[in-house]
């Protein structure tokens, strides 16, 4: 499973629900792994027929390295916790911006404003989720990444430019843009 992104990041519900530490640096795979199976489990316990083992590798290849620690434990200790079949943004919105996060949307607003409608603004930019829709999204990232997205959007960039650049960040780290 990858990030998908339109002009804003849509986390797959799949992906944001699988859970593990409190470091805003990236999931580890051990905790991935943890934090997945039990995900997997609760989904399976309410119905999905994907086999643990698939649910839990799928889970473990999205947000390994790339999903902040903190905010994968939150979300899996939330999804976890609700009956099946509830709305999970409330735990889609666990998630509170890093000094690096703010930089990043500092930056993306002042490049991109020019050139994105103010919805697409939002979804690319943002990083304070609602639990629903795009906006945000950019906040579950880990800070490292982060920052590599920031660097495609120094004061006077080309939006084309910072676009490509950041395709190729996305690229390398298995995230749809």
């Amino acid at each position: 499973m990858r990030i998908s992104h339109g002009l804003g990041v849509t986390f797959a519900s799949a992906l944001l629900a699988c859970g593990g530490g409190d470091s805003t640096g990236p999931v580890s795979m051990d905790t991935a792994q943890d934090g997945c199976a039990a995900d997997c489990q609760h989904r399976i316990d309410c119905g999905s027929p994907t086999p643990l083992a698939e649910c839990t590798a799928e889970c473990v290849a999205s947000v390994t390295g790339v999903i902040r620690e903190d905010v994968f434990n939150d979300v899996v200790d939330c999804s976890t916790q609700l009956a099946c079949g509830a709305s999970n943004d409330a735990c889609e919105a666990l998630c509170t911006p890093t000094d690096a996060h703010e930089r990043y949307e500092a930056a993306c607003r002042g490049v991109f404003a020019a050139c994105l409608d103010p919805t697409e603004l939002n979804s690319l930019c943002s990083v304070t989720p609602t639990g629903s829709g795009d906006a945000g999204s950019f906040c579950y990232f880990a800070p490292s990444i982060i920052d590599e997205f920031t660097a495609c959007v120094p004061a006077g960039a080309a939006c084309q430019t910072a676009i490509t650049c950041f395709q190729n960040v996305a690229t390398a780290h298995n995230i749809d843009i």
